[in-house]
This record gives C-alpha cells, structure tokens and sequence, in this order.
C-alpha cells in the first residue's frame, strides 16, 4: 500500500513538473510583460524601414504564432528588429508600410530580449500615430470584442500576443 502510495505521489509530481515546463512560452514567462506589472522604458526609435518579415514568432506568449517584425536601420547603420505583434491583429498596419519610408517607433526592451530588439508600443506613418499597446503595455488586440478597446475584429480569433 506505502509503494502504491509512493507511485501516485511521484506520478503526480512528474505530471506537475512536465505540465509547467511545457507551459513556459515566450522568453520562459507564461504571460506577458503587462501582467506582470513590469515597466519598461519607452524609447523612440527612427530609422529606414528595410523588411517586413512575417512568420512564426518564436518568443510569443500567447496564441497567435505568425508575427510581424519591422528591420528598421537607424542613421548609424545599426539594424533594429521591431515587433509589432500577431499578423490577424496588425495586417491593417503593415498594409500602410512601403520600404525605405522613414518610421518613428516608441518601444520598449526587455533584459531577456536580445541587445537590438524591441515591441513597438506606436508607430508613425507619416503624421499618423497607430497605437498597439496602451500606457500599461497591454495590446490593444488582448481587450475583449465588444469593449471599444481592441484593434477590431481578429479574423482568426488569436488574440495572444507575440514577445
């Protein structure tokens, strides 16, 4: 009875343990930087739009996998890789990007993000400002449908957030 005993104990241990570690997303955080209450600063960054790449996002803490990042280059040549977030949720901003424009991005850094990386908070497009995340860092695309917070209708329904 102690042995069986012993069995489930440890059964349920390696379930606990293998359940969190595949839980992990993102940079090893389950959740974002909003929920965790972090802060970082927000930069503003100007440079020459290079590529838009779109693909599976490999840091993402939420559902939507396919994410879109900005390779801007500043003045000095050093290159710049702007996350904007979940391809269904900002397609409508890179439908007004042309390469070689000139962007300003207000951004942020994380210090488990590597040293030229950055999630865009806004970005201007001409005189336009699109906002993607609000004064807490929390995107825009995380608000419930219906709120009147969102970035509008998510076609494929992933309202995750990528890095």
């Amino acid at each position: 009875m102690k042995s069986l005993l012993t069995f489930i104990i440890t059964l349920l241990f390696s379930l606990v343990v293998v359940n969190s570690a595949f839980a992990q997303k993102g940079m090893g955080d389950e959740t974002g930087i909003a929920r965790q209450g972090l802060t970082p600063v927000v930069v503003n960054i100007t440079g020459e739009l290079l590529e838009i790449k779109s693909g599976p996002c490999e840091n993402s803490t939420g559902k939507g996998k396919i994410g879109i990042h900005l390779i801007l280059q500043k003045k000095g040549g050093q290159r710049l890789n702007i996350h904007l977030g979940p391809e269904s949720a900002v397609d409508h901003v890179v439908e007004q990007l042309v390469l070689k424009q000139q962007l300003s991005v207000d951004a942020f850094h994380t210090e488990k993000m590597p040293d030229n990386a950055y999630i865009a908070k806004s970005i201007s497009i001409n005189e336009k400002v699109i906002h993607l995340r609000d004064e807490n860092l929390r995107p825009s695309w995380a608000y419930p449908r219906g709120s009147g917070q969102g970035m509008g209708k998510n076609r494929q329904g992933n309202w995750g957030r990528c890095w």
